[in-house]
């Protein structure tokens, strides 16, 4: 045993000390401990001391770190001596709740006190700290700490002693799996772009390309690397690249949709669109760019044939009416022109009839409500049978005068309306409707108030100036700032409120202004109306008129003089204090209030590069790549009193930086004043590489996807918007923040369709070609064209749906503008072209089919290869003749086949290599022999490897319709399922085993038992030992029928209580046969099965109470009856036993009775949650209800 009171020890006074590096304790003179030689060297010393140990404990109690002291004092347990605030607080207890404590009295699990003890005998064991990590769940959180441990020595009880520190690491830890699982994301995005993506140094160097950039300019993606986008072009527009190349490179800036002409390796003329981002370094040097290139080529081959084929019709058309007039020419002409013009104003433009009808729409207002078709203006905006109420168009009919109004639009816009009446050459009244959307201009102007209410609520100074000075405007902060009122200032020189010596600032500050530098923060003085000087804060920004032209400042102030007030308080209490911990493993310093450093340890010099003479007496925020923001830290100390997790850069003599995070406190002298700041750093380079890495792939992910021209999104599981890209924005109209959040269908003209597709990815893995229309914000539609896959977590679990849609409306527009030439052309030379029509008919539906046919193919390999390539199994696809035709990477890992017989194209290859690898090639052989390539079967076989490892290979044939055009293998690696099976199937016969012998001893005792008291019941002549004796032996004998039933059951979890009531009756009335009543029994007993921690006292109540009923219910009868029902509804299970016998006496409280039976039948009924409800009328009926536990049937 360990003695559990510690005599308390002051550290600081005892005469020996112990030496961690040799472990070997070493004497102090004794005349340093001598304090009655001299009292004032003595008193001296103690204040030494004391000043020490008050900085020692500063340091064990600083806060963010959790320390101790600990003892091993068994194999499996330890002591803790002391511990800080932060180490106990984990705990939920102070350290004096710890102190003196065992670690398994405080509940710490023993496989971790186990680990705890080994790192502490492997310091003891080498005599130097050990450091590891270690993983924890709380509350359903993991967090990981990075532990410390130290061997101190042996300590006076003789047991060794350590220290220890826990650092949370948990946040670095998270970085790590955000790292991945932007990797991810990454990769997610270069696998469904349809475009290459490219990086290039600032050379111009391509210094990475995607994939894609094979299937579209025809050279692979790692022949590029090193070489210039000049040694790719074959085109004449070299020089124009060159030209362009330099001056992106010279001028770095964004670039979007630049248009490339070159030659694939084919001679085939290619078209590309471009889109790049610079990226630069801290420095803002630039490091090169990163962007998107895009094939137009398709695109641009259409317009020309759409060119061409206009053209063709264009000369048609002249051909076959060149019998018009050139009036009617004239007329038309003019007419479009107007028509066009009308088309391109930016204000909604329509014409109504006596019959609101609609004829025409320009269209602003076709975009902005819909195409009325000809239909009544009040059926087509407000799909009304009848028109409005207080009609404004209905004043103009009646009036026939011009009319001007304002309305709000379906849209919910704000329109000025003008309305002109006029006759048309053929008679009829027209009203010309043009609408001017005035909703961003009442919106200005609502902005505007509220601007200027906010103005003159502010608590601050916010003062106009113009250019030479003169005061503009003047709030009501200003005139509680500087005491003067609006009118005595108003027109005034800004120069009354500077305090003399600052009279040129104001022209300083617009010179600044002029120069577009801000003014932010700026800190001076200015002079009240009263005299008295204040400090003020001050940020100035630029007035500009329509034109953008600088007519003015306007000055916001703030009253911060309390605040420097404080700081210079501050500054004057701080007093000196100097002390140094040399056993910490992270950089300690000292800090004078006048930012002088006064000590130091050895991690800082190592990390700075200087001596301890060279450090001492120089300013603190000297070694630090930021100095203000180092003297800002440890004069945050001075004012709050401690800062945690301050981060800087030290920066060594060698000129290399180490970024470190600071927790600093003040220390005090033996009269509790304020002596300094003791800091100490912790060295955070790896955690800072991590940071950078995560901000680099997510800035490089983030630049890929704002540069694409494609609307991108990234969708929940739950079908909610995650990210979007600045081209969803544009396509949408709403905002990013409008977006994030919402469900991903509601911006489609079809939403169930667009809920659909994304259930198909997270169904089946990605879809292509997924044609939606989006509708924008203002009500037009775009249609396009989706690809989406699933992007995966650091895990690899699914973490949604990653998307990209291509618009598709130039298409749609150059196939309905084909349509509607064709269509009139049609019209007009119907009778001369009725062949060149049926011609261009038959033309476009078989590009059409070709089109379409082609789509099928692409989506039908696209599926069927990333199918491949995502499933776990192995693939192996050949032909009749045995030719290789596919395979995945999985089957190639699986057996590891070198890349040349893969490649070799033919299966006697790969077979032959495979039968090498299989413990029994005879029977792999003979299998593969036994595959007929032309049979129309399906085979499975098991494959055991040399190596151990077990495949499961599935083999049939492969058809196209009713051919068989060769065989299709799988091989599933199922050798830890097969290791599992066995081991469990081994497990489940010994458990199967040891059970049957458990139940069958326990039913041999019980029968034993029951037997010797039926013995001795019937060799008793006293009937109430005898009853007592048949009571006993009953409830032994239901417990062994229990046993007995699970012994014989292949179910030992539970019990079919059907059997064992029946089996109770048959029993007890055996037993009760001779008493003279003739008793019959009727069961209803359904199969109800219970587990054994239920049907026991089940059983025994069912048991109590049939004793009762048969010793009790019928002792003044000849015959009677019991009823027994067993019943499951639901999840209860329902027992009642009735008999016809007479009851129970009246004068006998069934509830308060202290009869054995009802307590006993009580007592079990709440072991199992019932209720047991006794009823006696003609007769007694006892019912028991309890509900059946989770888990049983």
């Amino acid at each position: 045993m360990v003695a559990r009171n510690r005599k308390k020890t002051n550290l600081a006074l005892k005469d020996s000390a112990h030496d961690h590096n040799s472990g070997k304790d070493i004497r102090i003179p004794a005349k340093s401990i001598a304090f009655n030689q001299n009292p004032s060297e003595s008193r001296q010393v103690l204040d030494e001391l004391q000043e020490s140990e008050a900085l020692l404990c500063s340091f064990f109690d600083s806060s963010g770190v959790m320390r101790g002291i600990n003892e091993v004092i068994a194999e499996d347990d330890l002591l803790h001596i002391a511990c800080n605030s932060a180490a106990a607080a984990y705990i939920g207890l102070t350290p004096e709740d710890v102190k003196n404590r065992l670690g398994s009295e405080l509940g710490v699990p023993k496989d971790l006190l186990l680990l705890w003890i080994r790192h502490y005998r492997e310091s003891q064991m080498t005599g130097l700290p050990v450091t590891f990590e270690s993983r924890y769940e709380r509350n359903g959180e993991e967090i990981w700490f990075h532990n410390t441990v130290s061997y101190l020595g042996t300590a006076p009880s003789g047991f060794p002693r350590f220290a220890y520190v826990i650092i949370d690491i948990t946040r670095r830890k998270l970085m790590e799996l955000a790292l991945k699982e932007s990797h991810a994301r990454y990769q997610a995005l270069i696998e469904t772009n349809v475009d290459f993506i490219w990086e290039m140094d600032a050379q111009g160097r391509f210094s990475y390309c995607s994939p894609q950039m094979k299937a579209l300019w025809g050279i692979d993606h790692n022949g590029v690397i090193g070489k210039t986008i000049l040694d790719l072009l074959i085109t004449v527009e070299k020089s124009y690249a060159e030209e362009l190349l330099t001056d992106i490179l010279k001028n770095p800036r964004h670039f979007h949709g630049l248009e490339i002409t070159s030659i694939d390796r084919q001679g085939n003329t290619i078209y590309l669109e471009i889109s790049g981002v610079p990226f630069f370094d801290r420095n803002g040097t630039l490091l090169g760019y990163r962007g998107i290139a895009r094939d137009s080529t398709d695109r641009k081959q259409a317009e020309k044939a759409l060119l061409k084929l206009n053209e063709e019709l264009e000369n048609l058309v002249n051909q076959r009416t060149a019998e018009l007039s050139n009036a009617l020419t004239s007329a038309e002409h003019e007419r479009q022109r107007l028509y066009d013009l009308l088309e391109m104003l930016p204000v909604y433009v329509c014409l109504l009839n006596e019959r609101y009808q609609i004829p025409f729409s320009n269209r602003n207002f076709r975009e902005s409500f819909a195409d009325p078709g000809k239909k009544r203006c009040y059926e087509s905006l407000f799909n009304q049978t009848e028109p409005c109420e207080n009609c404004e168009t209905f004043t103009v009919l009646k009036t026939r005068e011009a009319h001007r109004w304002f309305w709000t639009g379906p849209n919910g816009r704000d329109y000025e309306v003008h309305d002109i009446p006029f006759w048309d050459t053929d008679g009829t009244f027209h009203i010309l409707e043009m609408g001017i959307d005035i909703t961003d201009r009442k919106k200005a102007e609502e902005e505007s108030t509220i601007l200027a209410s906010i103005v003159a609520h502010s608590d601050d100074a916010i003062i106009g100036k113009s250019l030479d000075g003169t005061i503009l405007s003047w709030n009501a902060g200003a005139e509680r700032i500087y005491g003067y009122s609006a009118e005595e200032v108003i027109g005034q020189h800004i120069s009354i409120l500077l305090a003399p010596g600052l009279i040129d600032e104001f022209g300083c500050l617009l010179e600044k202004i002029r120069n577009g530098e801000p003014v932010v923060h700026y800190d001076t003085i200015r002079v009240r109306k009263d005299g008295t000087q204040i400090q003020v804060s001050l940020v100035i920004s630029p007035i500009m008129d329509s034109k953008g032209t600088l007519i003015g400042a306007s000055t916001i102030a703030h009253d911060i003089t309390a605040r420097k007030k404080a700081e210079e308080e501050i500054e004057r209490a701080n007093a000196y204090n100097r002390s140094l911990i040399e056993a910490s493993l992270d950089p300690l310093v000292t800090i004078n209030p006048d930012g002088k450093i006064s000590d130091v340890n050895a991690a800082t010099i190592q990390i700075t590069g200087y001596s301890r003479e060279e450090l001492i007496g120089t300013h603190f925020s000297d070694y630090f790549t930021s100095p203000e923001l180092a003297e800002a830290g440890y004069q945050k100390v001075f004012r709050d009193g401690s800062v945690m997790d301050y981060e800087l850069e030290i920066r060594h003599r060698d000129g290399h930086v180490t970024p470190v995070l600071y927790n600093a406190s003040l220390y005090r002298d033996g009269a509790g004043n304020v002596s300094g700041v003791f800091a100490a750093a912790r060295d955070i380079t790896g955690r800072k590489k991590a940071e950078e890495a995560i901000e680099r792939a997510n800035a490089y992910n983030r630049s890929l996807i704002e540069s694409s021209l494609d609307p991108l999104v990234t969708i929940n599981p739950d079908g909610k918007i995650s990210d979007v890209n600045a081209a969803t924005v544009r396509i949408t109209g709403y905002s990013r923040e409008e977006l994030i959040g919402t469900d991903f269908s509601d911006y489609f003209t079809s939403p169930e369709l667009a809920e659909a597709g994304y259930q198909k990815v997270f169904r089946d893995g990605s879809v292509m070609d997924y044609e939606l229309e989006i509708r924008h914000r203002d009500g037009h539609v775009t249609p396009v064209l989706y690809n989406a896959s699933l992007y995966l977590d650091g895990a690899g679990n699914v973490s949604g749906v990653f998307a990209a849609a291509r618009d598709i409306t130039e298409r749609k527009r150059a196939e309905d503008a084909l349509m509607i030439s064709y269509d009139l052309l049609e019209g007009r030379v119907e009778e001369r072209t009725s062949q060149l029509a049926k011609a261009n008919a038959d033309l476009r539906e078989e590009i059409s089919q070709r089109r379409r046919a082609e789509s099928l193919v692409k989506k039908t390999v696209s599926e069927l290869h990333a199918a491949l390539e995502s499933t776990a199994d192995g693939i192996y696809v050949v032909d009749r003749r045995r030719r290789i035709i596919r395979y995945n990477q999985n089957f190639a890992a699986m057996w590891e086949i070198p890349d040349e017989q893969l490649l070799s194209g033919e299966d006697r290859v790969v077979s032959h290599y495979l039968r090498t690898r299989v413990k029994n090639p005879e029977f792999f052989s003979e299998r593969v022999n036994s595959h007929d390539y032309d049979q129309d079967r399906e085979t499975y076989d098991m494959l055991e490897l040399k190596d151990g490892r077990i495949f499961e290979r599935y083999s049939k044939p492969q058809k196209m319709d009713t051919t068989i055009i060769g065989r299709v293998q799988s091989f599933r690696d199922v050798t830890d399922r097969r290791h599992a099976e066995e081991r469990l199937l081994a497990s489940l016969q010994e458990k199967e085993t040891l059970i049957r012998e458990i139940h069958h001893r326990v039913k041999n005792n019980l029968q034993i038992i029951s037997g010797l008291l039926d013995m001795t019941r019937m060799r008793t002549s006293n009937s109430t030992t005898n009853s007592i004796l048949t009571d006993m032996m009953m409830k032994i004998k239901t417990m062994a029928q229990i046993h007995t039933r699970l012994y014989e059951s292949k179910q030992f979890d539970k019990i079919n209580m059907g059997g064992q009531i029946r089996d109770q009756v048959v029993d007890l009335s055996n037993i009760y046969s001779h008493s003279g009543a003739d008793i019959q029994s009727e069961i209803e007993a359904d199969e109800i099965y219970l587990p054994v921690d239920q049907a026991i006292p089940c059983a025994l109540i069912v048991n109590e109470i049939l004793s009762n009923a048969f010793k009790h219910a019928f002792r003044e009868k000849k015959q009677g009856m019991l009823e027994v029902s067993a019943k499951q509804v639901d999840d209860r299970i329902r027992i009642v036993v009735r008999d016809d016998g007479a009851g129970i006496p009246r004068n006998v409280d069934v509830d308060r009775t202290t009869s054995l039976g009802l307590k006993l039948i009580r007592s079990l009924a709440q072991q199992l949650n019932g209720t047991v409800t006794i009823v006696s009328t003609q007769g007694t009926e006892v019912t028991v209800e309890f509900p059946l536990h989770q888990g049983s049937t």
